[in-house]
């Protein structure tokens, strides 16, 4: 779980969760804990032998109302001591239990052996946990002095509910509710027990409820079909039943991006992002199908008839469009692609042109998905109702300065899956900064093109696949390294340079580029799906291809489109915040998305993975916590600091800092015109300093180190284990290569649990 940590010029330290609501937000919805309270000396309720000596005054009590309960006097009318209420049953062994404050290892090995057995973090104060013990205030006196238990919900046939996915449940109508659903619609669901819970003795009780066609003994789950919605929750009466969920059944789909990215779940509460309102310009090797179903009402396409160029309905552009904002719909049952033909290829010619394999029915079936009897074939993109303007990638940094420059809010992000067409002639170009416009996108980020300003939009751009095509020196077979393989321009600064992992297993590539770049930046940036393994010699991203169909293509092409959605996403998210499109700096949007990042392989950044793997969820996490912000320094030696508060108990404190860095002049040899530098200091003094990482040629596999940065444009330190108090994230203007405008830059900052 990511955190928000508060970010002040003066913050004091916070107490962890302080005021703790009775009410916690689940998955299934929001449940009211019940209060638990040890009794009290002075309210030690009386002994047996007292009890005749007590009478009580008229009126019943109202269970769990404490407020309404009736006075107690002794027969002389006076008041007499209250005895503590009845002591509440637990007639479940699993409970939620709410503490005064998140546990410590320590605490927790404290609590079991007073037989509370704490499982998993619930959000706030609250876990999942086993118990031995029948009575609340059993509960609360076990964990005196340890981490006291202030709230619990019995896990029991009365709280069924929480342990079901609430789309299994509904809202039927009065005559449905408990009836059997037609034997044509069965419900397959996925029911996990506690881990405690022998897997045999559970099967004969689940099997009871409907046929199971699967066991996992390593996730503990049973998928079974059942024909109503009451035996369901019949079901989830049982002890040893942890929850009940749907199941998905996997298909040949665009959806496999998706959910690797986390848009599926963007899509839903409480984000609800479909990338509406957010324009992508999509420059490729030729346009956008323009009759393609994926993309109606939401394609501009730039006919560029000035040029004279040709233009024609392009697969590879039509993918990658479909990748980032196509609804899914297609008009012919097909699948395009075959097991020799599913990379793309060398540019300009952007890969092999995907076979149509017709479906033998095909010309007596009807148009749509539904012709294929599949019900899930359906392959929308990241951000399926974001606009997309098409243009081919002759002359693209061009096309995009005037464009901005001419109609700055015409745009709001740009993908391109391109790079440098690399022959044995041009690889002393390869990992390096100036080809192909380079620095022409640095300055679009950075927001100035010589005199003239321009609107800064995100950019991003597909790292290449050089890896393997046995050029440059480049191969798999032992003995190279083949590091330095970025294509320009995915070499820049500012641009989020994408590499491509399986969809499936997030294993790299065999094709993906590898950076550092030659002056030794960091690249990729981040890594994204860019092909997954379907069986049968078969492999592929699915997506739109012409003229109405659907295809499937590997290539960090494919990568690229999918964080260009993400970015999408992310737009809309800042209007939903209250942000204008123009306010937020596209330094941010890197920083999130790497800040958000799964780190893969060696432990930090590296040069294979970059930062890691983007996740849409945890990013928008971030954002929702306001843990980022933007600032600019001035001057040259200038220091910023802010106050970082930690509470207790956190797992890693992270920082990231990025800026867009004005674009490398053609004289330059230095990597950065701008340098900034980020520094963490503890409560205690201790510094702490940024992932940095060995250039050194043969040395590119070494786990990142701690140092000065004077190379990249981003900067991230991690603390694992912080200690509470105040820190400090201080920026120094180290250099400041530019004569005017200073430097601005984007900070995000949180801890984790």
């Amino acid at each position: 779980m990511i955190c928000l940590v508060s970010l002040s010029a003066v913050a004091p330290v916070a107490a962890q969760d302080a005021g703790f609501s009775k009410t916690i937000q689940l998955r299934t919805g929001p449940v009211t804990l019940e209060p638990v309270q040890a009794p009290k000396p002075a309210q030690a309720a009386p002994s047996q032998k007292d009890l005749p000596g007590l009478k009580k005054a008229k009126g019943a009590a109202k269970v769990g109302r404490p407020e309404q309960t009736p006075a107690i006097t002794d027969e002389s009318g006076g008041a007499a001591a209250l005895p503590a209420p009845a002591p509440k049953p637990i007639e479940s062994d699993r409970v939620l239990l709410g503490f005064e404050r998140r546990l410590s290892d320590a605490e927790s090995r404290q609590l079991a052996a007073k037989g509370i057995v704490v499982e998993e973090f619930v959000g706030g104060t609250v876990y999942t946990a086993r118990v031995q013990q029948t009575l609340t205030s059993q509960l609360a006196t076990a964990s005196a002095g340890i981490n006291s238990i202030q709230h619990v919900v019995a896990l029991d046939e009365k709280n069924a509910h929480i342990k079901v996915d609430p789309s299994l449940l509904g809202s039927p109508s009065p005559q449905e509710e408990g009836a059997a659903l037609p034997a044509a619609s069965p419900i397959k669901v996925s029911v996990q027990v506690w881990p405690d819970v022998n897997l045999e003795a559970a099967k004969t009780q689940i099997a009871a409820f409907g046929e199971i066609t699967r066991v996992s003994p390593f996730t503990q789950k049973f998928e079974l079909t059942v024909k109503s919605v009451s035996a369901i929750q019949e079901l989830a009466k049982l002890k040893s039943v942890k929850f009940i969920e749907p199941v998905f059944t996997p298909t040949l789909q665009n959806t496999h991006v998706d959910r690797n990215i986390g848009a599926d779940l963007a899509a839903k509460a409480p984000h609800f992002l479909t990338g509406a309102g957010v324009r992508v310009g999509v420059w490729d090797g030729g346009h956008v199908a323009e009759d393609h179903p994926s993309f109606t009402g939401r394609l501009s396409v730039d006919l560029d008839r000035e040029r004279g160029v040709l233009r024609h309905d392009h697969q590879h552009s039509t993918h990658v469009a479909g990748t980032i904002a196509g609804n899914g719909e297609f008009s012919a049952p097909i699948i395009a692609g075959d097991a020799a033909s599913n990379k793309e290829g060398a540019l300009p010619a952007f890969g092999d042109e995907v076979k149509r394999t017709i479906l033998a029915d095909a010309a007596s079936a009807p148009a749509g998905p539904a012709a294929t009897g599949d019900t899930e074939d359906h392959y929308p993109g990241i951000a399926p109702k974001a606009e997309i303007l098409s243009f081919d990638f002759i002359e693209a940094d061009h096309e995009l300065l005037g464009l901005l420059i001419e109609k700055p809010l015409a745009i709001d992000l740009v993908n391109n899956s391109w790079g440098l067409n690399l022959t044995s002639q041009n690889c002393s170009q390869l990992a390096t900064y100036s080809p192909l416009g380079t620095a022409e996108f640095d300055a679009i980020a950075s927001g100035e093109r010589g005199n003239q300003t321009v609107r800064r939009i995100p950019i991003i751009f597909s790292a290449g696949n050089a890896r393997n095509d046995g050029i440059c020196g480049m191969s798999l077979a032992l003995g190279f390294p083949n590091f330095r393989s970025i294509t320009p321009p995915g070499t820049g600064k500012n641009v989020i340079t994408v590499g491509a992992i399986d969809a499936d297993n997030n294993d790299m590539t065999e094709f993906s580029s590898w950076g550092p770049t030659a002056d030794g930046r960091i690249k990729p940036d981040v890594v994204a799906p860019g092909c997954r393994q379907l069986g049968a010699g078969e492999q592929g991203i699915v997506s739109a291809v012409p003229a109405t169909g659907i295809g499937r293509m590997c290539g960090t092409s494919m990568a690229a489109p999918a964080v260009a959605g993400t970015v999408a996403l992310l737009i809309e998210k800042m209007g939903k915040l209250g942000f204008q499109k123009s306010d937020v700096y596209p330094s941010t949007y890197k920083a999130l998305l790497i800040h958000g990042a799964e780190d893969l392989g060696r432990p930090g950044p590296d040069f294979v993975y970059g930062f890691g793997r983007v996740r849409l969820i945890p990013t928008l996490t971030l954002m929702d916590q306001k843990a980022f912000f933007q600032a600019t320094v001035a001057r040259e030696n200038e220091i910023q600091t802010r106050v970082v508060v930690v509470p207790p108990n956190r797992k890693r404190l992270k920082v990231t800092l990025a800026w867009d860095d004005r674009a490398t002049g053609p004289f330059t040899s230095e990597a950065l015109t701008n340098d900034l530098d980020l520094l963490l200091v503890s409560p205690s003094a201790e510094q702490h300093l940024p992932f940095i990482l060995n250039t050194v040629p043969g040395k590119e596999n070494e786990v990142a180190g701690r140092g000065v940065d004077h190379r990249n444009v981003v900067e991230q330190v991690t603390v694992d284990n912080p200690v509470a108090g105040n820190w400090s994230a201080a920026v120094r203007a180290t250099k400041i290569g530019s004569p005017t405008g200073g430097q601005s830059y984007s900070l995000v900052v949180s801890t984790e649990e």
